[in-house]
């Protein structure tokens, strides 16, 4: 039987209260953050709150978001990924985009100016620090200003930033906390680890979910046009390795063609962004997490020692073996229960996922 260590802590990292469970029930979605519930006997908690749930294998830590009594010795705690601090709306400045400071270190810029150098100190995270792990250069999320020229736009940073930067590009916050050095960083770039290969149609694989997208049904050429003249045009092909540009050879077929339209953007007179740029961004935007667009489900017990499940942290890129197909994807999430199921890729099928990110 395995037996998870549950701690509590105000903001300041001081201990509420602990406790130990033996049976455990949450789901880790990068990309769609759930809220998990857990049952435990009376504990000292509140919203907002630390939770670290923890045994010799694993570690858990997120944010309380819900505390209601059951009866006189039980308490509900529902909580929710760090990650979730920033499910908030932010200004973003659009000319960042594929321009001079790296994806990575665009997110910590932003995160240093919200949550740890606020003049609003009452925003700030005590102990929060940043660091960037790998450089992304060549980065956009087609987000452009939301009022002509002025290269500004509002958007909800989790949704819009944290969560498209590892479906387009890999690149990850993974959440370090210290409770006893009072800290907690975040690492943001990608996993550096080498790839794994797993087989999922070995006996230790309790089930298996393998969803792929086929890419002869999806966009496979795009036809952007220069709306302000409507004679200028770029077009993009989608090749079978999952790479795109504006190559008219080793194509993807039939053809399933997309028409999109964009302008240079402009202060004045003078152009700051050309048409092939802004072209460049749509493409991106459609085209972008190809590679991994698939939904790989495997189920394996809490101490398999074939995959390792907890030595795999997201972001890692694998290649998963199934019916004598090789699928490269990447871990986005797992659900912990009796046992537990690795989540790879980024296509979502439940409903309320698919609502929740815009899909």
């Amino acid at each position: 039987m395995r037996v998870y260590n549950v701690e509590i802590f105000d903001r300041s990292f001081v201990l509420k209260g602990h406790t130990n469970v033996d049976d455990i029930q949450f789901s880790e979605d990068y990309l769609s953050p759930d809220v998990n519930d857990l049952t435990v006997l009376n504990i000292e908690a509140s919203p907002g709150d630390y939770i670290r749930i923890s045994d010799a294998d694993m570690e858990y830590f997120g944010i309380i978001d819900s505390v209601t009594s059951k009866d006189e010795s039980l308490v509900e705690l529902k909580y929710k990924s760090f990650l979730t601090l920033f499910d908030t709306d932010c200004l973003f400045d659009t000319d960042l985009q594929g321009g001079s400071t790296s994806l990575e270190q665009m997110l910590a810029n932003l995160i240093t100016s919200m949550f740890i150098s606020n003049t609003d100190t009452s925003m700030n995270v005590a102990g929060l620090s940043v660091t960037t792990t790998s450089t992304t250069a060549d980065w956009g999320f087609n987000l452009k200003s939301d009022t002509q020229n002025m290269h500004h736009c509002i958007i909800n940073m989790l949704n819009v930033l944290v969560i498209r930067s590892m479906e387009q590009y890999r690149v990850r916050i993974k959440v370090v906390p210290n409770i006893q050095n009072q800290s907690i960083v975040l690492q943001i770039g990608t996993n550096a680890n080498d790839p794994v290969t797993v087989e999922a149609d070995l006996p230790n694989i309790i089930s298996k979910n393998v969803v792929i997208k086929e890419t002869n049904n999806d966009v496979n050429k795009l036809v952007v046009y220069n709306t302000e003249d409507y004679t200028t045009t770029r077009t993009y092909y989608l090749h079978p390795n999952g790479t795109y540009n504006t190559t008219n050879s080793n194509r993807i077929l039939p053809v399933v063609r997309e028409i999109r339209g964009t302008a240079p953007e402009r202060n004045g007179s003078t152009i700051t962004k050309t048409f092939a740029t802004m072209a460049n961004s749509e493409a991106e935007e459609v085209f972008g997490s190809i590679e991994y667009n698939n939904l790989i489900e495997l189920e394996m017990l809490n101490e398999d020692t074939l995959v390792k499940p907890y030595n795999l942290e997201v972001g890692q890129v694998v290649n998963v073996i199934s019916d004598g197909m090789t699928y490269p994807s990447i871990l986005t999430g797992r659900k912990v229960e009796q046992t537990t199921t690795l989540i790879f890729g980024t296509v979502r099928l439940d409903l309320t996922k698919r609502l929740k990110r815009g899909i």
